[in-house]
């Protein structure tokens, strides 16, 4: 009798997948979410990773080398760590990103690259002393590992992509989709759109004016939704995911406005490559196929890259914290005899995508030295203590920040993080500012090294160029550069 329910619901549960309305279905509404899609790849992988090492342990023992390798069950468990491993190399080269916006041969491709590298990496692992008779047997070893499993896993992430082409393509899934713009060019570009209106899964929800007279064709179509003062509210109230900018007149400082206000919005912004010259310079592009759109990309560095970043903080701000923690007892404790007040001083500052967080610094001030209002520090400031200029002349005020480090606040290299107070004052001059907050902000940085710390609102605008080289240029070895750069400044006592 169990087994006679089970039945009836492994069918219903199957029949669930294949109905018109993909809603009602379980696993597409998974698949909706972010990390549904993350567990349809890790699944994916997994079991193609588990059955690939399976199969390369049965061709090993009785077609390429015909030994014994030990019982047959006893691969279970290395299989299932391989696996494991396959799928953090995966995950860690930023194979797991969103479902429905992939393009199956650039994966595909990507896939074959990272296969190669991991199978190099499995094989001197643990095969490097497994016994194999000669070079082009070892060679001819690798080779049948990579194909079957590169092919497998390509094998099951093609399904799953298509699966998730065709959702798309008939509409069963979709994308919010707002048009920027209310003129002739918005007209013809939604007109254009529309004659393939599921080929990018876009829904569009209505338009916002530019600013320029609106075009009356375009509300027979589609419903104005206001305008670009108040972007924001109608990109949360309509659950907006991607936006078009299709503004014929409107000036740049107004767009970069704009796209600074969505990009911590993980929205898909895209746009009219008549206004490319407007962001070029300051963001990476790549054209869409088939569109006449230009995509901005949401990634400055490639996956492997900004994982490998982060790891690189880990490590050397826990090292930091632990190798040096007697440097850390013994500038307390000068903190503390040498004036009145806390050790450590908090503050409030604007981090990645526009979050405030606390940072930490070793007091250098008297208590109560902004009883005026926020004020930047400069030369022969008598707010900074005794023990406080000692402090900033080697930059040790700064190392309590390997915490905000380590706890994902901050990087070890980035912009530095700005109160909203200036901020506010910076972006009336330079709105592109709020482009830093693409990425964490850092313990020291390219503006720092090159102009060092600033005074006053003009001073911060001069150091904001060097911030922006940084952000186009991101890169490890860039990073290692502005490191050393900073350990040269320390020693040579430059800071204030």
């Amino acid at each position: 009798m169990a087994n006679f329910y089970l039945q009836i619901y492994a069918f219903s549960f199957i029949k669930d997948i294949f109905r018109a309305n993909f809603k009602e279905c379980t696993i597409f509404a998974i698949l909706m979410k972010r990390i549904g899609q993350h567990l349809v790849f890790f699944i994916s992988d997994f079991s193609a990773s588990f059955l690939g090492w399976i199969l390369f342990y049965y061709l090993r023992r009785h077609y390429i080398e015909a030994k014994d390798f030990g019982v047959s069950f006893q691969i279970i468990v290395p299989a299932i760590l391989v696996s494991l491993c396959w799928c953090m190399l995966y995950a860690y080269t930023g194979l797991y990103k969103t479902l429905f916006r992939k393009s199956r041969l650039s994966e595909t491709i990507k896939l074959a690259k990272i296969t190669l590298i991991g199978v190099a990496i499995i094989f001197f692992a643990v095969l490097i002393d497994d016994p194999v008779d000669t070079t082009t047997r070892f060679r001819f070893t690798y080779f049948v590992y990579f194909l079957v499993q590169f092919s497998l896993v390509a094998l099951f992430r093609l399904v799953i992509n298509t699966i998730a082409k065709y959702l798309v393509l008939t509409g069963k899934v979709h994308f919010n989709t707002l048009l920027v713009g209310s003129g002739k060019q918005a007209l013809d570009l939604y007109l254009e759109l529309r004659k393939n209106p599921n080929d990018l899964g876009q829904r569009f929800v209505g338009f916002i004016s530019d600013g320029e007279q609106e075009n009356p064709e375009l509300k027979k179509y589609l419903p104005h939704l206001g305008s670009l003062e108040n972007i924001e509210h109608i990109v949360r109230q309509n659950n907006i995911q991607d936006i078009i900018i299709a503004a014929e007149h409107t000036h740049a400082k107004d767009l970069l406005s704009v796209l600074n206000t969505l990009r911590s919005m993980r929205i898909s912004i895209k746009l009219n490559p008549d206004r490319y010259d407007i962001i070029a310079g300051y963001v990476k592009t790549t054209e869409l196929l088939g569109t006449p759109l230009v995509e901005i990309q949401q990634s400055l560095i490639p996956s492997w890259e900004k994982n490998s970043k982060r790891l690189v903080d880990i490590i050397v701000s826990l090292s930091v914290l632990i190798l040096f923690s007697w440097l850390y007892f013994i500038l307390m404790l000068a903190v503390k005899l040498n004036s009145k007040g806390p050790v450590f001083y908090k503050q409030e500052r604007i981090g990645r995508n526009g979050v405030p967080f606390k940072i930490i610094k070793f007091r250098s001030m008297y208590v109560d030295a902004e009883k005026y209002g926020p004020a930047l520090s400069k030369d022969n400031d008598p707010r900074i203590t005794k023990i406080g200029k000692f402090l900033r002349k080697y930059r040790l005020d700064e190392i309590p920040q390997f915490w905000n480090v380590l706890v994902g606040d901050m990087s070890l290299v980035g912009p530095r993080p700005e109160r909203k107070h200036f901020i506010e004052q910076i972006v009336q001059k330079a709105p592109e500012y709020h482009l830093l907050h693409q990425v964490r902000p850092g313990i020291t940085s390219w503006g720092q090294v090159k102009f060092g710390y600033a005074e006053n609102v003009d001073e911060m605008l001069q150091r904001l160029k060097y911030d922006l080289l940084y952000i186009e240029n991101m890169s490890l070895a860039m990073d290692l550069k502005i490191i050393l750069y900073t350990i040269k400044t320390i020693l040579k006592a430059e800071g204030k």
